[in-house]
């Protein structure tokens, strides 16, 4: 099996040791960058299969925000992860809303991110074995989901969601007229957030079907209980 390769985009020089040694134990290979300009100029040739990103880079406060609009730009479906010490809410929200499929605080240890990441990469796999599901397209009225693809379709028309965009898209529209909590959501979705950073998400989502369409209103909201996607 190929080996995953993992980007991790942090300037404190210790701390890039400490991960590289560990993911590199863990059966990855590791490209390390202390900058957002030397990650950039990687990127421009070849994309890794992941890429971790801390925010505050030298002497950019928000640089790994920037980096992140510019993977974005290349990739609506590359895995983003913020490592990162600023962990208040607002500094989640940000980091969510720029396409991050996960937002961590340096804080967790090595074992659950490593956990994180490999259920990340493992759920990336599955949905990529049309076998997984018996049809490689899911279609209800407007929408159409190419699994295999990870993409999604709204009139025939693009939606660019994140690879947790997409999963809780699919789970809605998989479910359809279902109301799922959060926890549902995360569940249903094996995805690894809060469920605070879920709320997010749904916001994100309907905001890209709006850019769209600006007459979008499939997913509700049922207040106290969730969401569901109406066809």
């Amino acid at each position: 099996m190929t080996r995953k390769i993992i980007a991790i985009v942090e300037d404190n020089p210790q701390l890039l040791e400490n991960y590289t040694q560990a993911f590199e134990s863990y059966g990855y290979d590791i490209l390390g960058f202390s900058s957002r300009e030397q990650a950039e100029k990687s990127f421009l040739n070849k994309l890794p299969d992941l890429v971790m990103i801390d925010i505050n880079l030298n002497n950019e406060p928000e640089g790994g925000f920037d980096l992140c609009q510019f993977l974005r730009e290349k990739s609506k479906t590359l895995p983003i992860i913020f490592l990162t010490s600023m962990d208040q809410e607002h500094d989640v929200i940000s980091g969510l809303r720029m396409g991050a499929d996960d937002y961590i605080s340096k804080s967790v240890s090595l074992k659950l991110l490593h956990i994180r990441i490999a259920s990340l990469f493992k759920r990336l796999e599955a949905r990529l074995d049309k076998q997984s599901y018996g049809s490689n397209f899911l279609e209800l009225g407007k929408v159409k989901i190419d699994i295999p693809k990870m993409e999604i379709f709204w009139n025939d028309i693009l939606i660019p969601l994140t690879v947790t965009e997409f999963l809780i898209t699919y789970v809605l529209v998989k479910n359809n007229g279902k109301v799922l909590s959060k926890s549902d959501l995360i569940e249903h979705s094996e995805i690894f957030i809060d469920e605070s950073s879920v709320v997010t998400q749904i916001k994100q989502i309907r905001k890209k079907f709006l850019v769209r369409d600006d007459k979008f209103d499939s997913i509700k909201t049922k207040y106290g209980a969730g969401y569901h996607w109406h066809s």
